[in-house]
């Protein structure tokens, strides 16, 4: 994306929240892990399909939609390689990709149920084809705190 224009009327509505991402992972890096609040859940619809298959349903509607530092750069770490990822059928992640987070999470293609988050929350995977990649991330969801919380992302061509 980089400072393009957003060509789509979606990319241009969910232009400021990348470029809100953009600016958080520009920040340095501390010992403690930074939060980014991208926004509020949308088309929640589509995520209580998935969590509607765990013990407990949830109720995700008005849930707070987060990144950390720290997830990003372990996804960056174990799927930003080319050769790596090659082996896998997949793309390394840029740290661009990042900035599509707002619109993959806010107008899903799919959200399906996966396992328990490490925090023992249901996670999901969310998937969203943009420009020909099929973007895949996986969130958790923090009931207590009323968030659904970025834990991984991977990409492929269609």
């Amino acid at each position: 994306m980089g400072d393009r224009k957003p060509g789509s009327a979606e990319e241009r509505r969910y232009a400021d929240a990348s470029r809100a991402v953009r600016q958080f992972l520009a920040l340095p890096r501390g010992d403690d892990p930074q939060v980014h609040a991208i926004g509020p859940l949308r088309h929640a619809a589509k995520y209580h399909r998935a969590f509607g298959r765990v013990e407990e349903w949830i109720d995700v509607t008005g849930f707070l939609v987060i990144m950390d530092d720290q997830h990003v750069a372990h996804a960056l770490r174990r799927h930003g390689s080319l050769r790596s990822e090659a082996k896998r059928g997949q793309i390394g992640l840029e740290r661009d990709d990042f900035a599509r987070l707002p619109q993959i999470l806010g107008d899903p293609d799919t959200v399906e149920s996966g396992d328990k988050g490490r925090r023992g929350g249901p996670a999901a995977v969310v998937t969203k084809v943009i420009g020909g990649v099929r973007y895949r991330v996986i969130v958790e969801v923090r009931a207590r705190q009323r968030q659904i919380a970025f834990v991984s992302m991977f990409k492929a061509r269609v």
